[in-house]
């Protein structure tokens, strides 16, 4: 692989670790201000905001974003503390997602979960990006040499 196209690859998962943060900056921000968003919506017209579906669709959309960039990610890292801290909060999301329709918890602790899921899913986005831009990774380094 030429220099050209590494860049890409890089700026590629780059942009999916940030995609990532933001829509699982988005399930947490949508969780806690629910209640603010409940009083307002009339007047904004977003009621799909109070649907139950969105949450679970916001989650899946966290999860096949961070499958990507995490999968990708591994395989030029090779640092599995990314994907354990990455499908522990998927897991945790995907969770709370369900409570929507399923009512498996109370409320505060569906809160709770999907602060705990979206915090550890932002950190491994966050851990994953810093990877793959880290010169210090030797298997990123064995990789751009190898032309792989």
């Amino acid at each position: 692989m030429d220099d050209l196209e590494l860049k890409t690859l890089d700026l590629g998962r780059s942009r999916l670790d940030n995609f990532g943060i933001v829509l699982s900056s988005l399930c947490a921000v949508h969780c806690f201000l629910m209640p603010v968003i409940l009083v307002v919506i009339p007047t904004l017209g977003v009621g799909f905001l109070d649907d139950g579906i969105f949450h679970p669709i916001l989650a899946g959309s966290v999860a096949v974003i961070g499958s990507f960039a995490f999968s990708r990610g591994y395989h030029r890292h090779k640092n599995r503390l990314v994907l354990w801290i990455a499908v522990t909060g998927i897991l945790i999301l995907s969770f709370a997602a369900l409570n929507t329709t399923h009512h498996l918890m109370t409320e505060t602790v569906e809160r709770i979960a999907t602060l705990i899921g979206s915090s550890l899913i932002i950190s491994a986005h966050y851990r994953n990006w810093k990877l793959l831009g880290d010169p210090q990774c030797g298997h990123c380094e064995q990789d751009s040499m190898s032309g792989s």
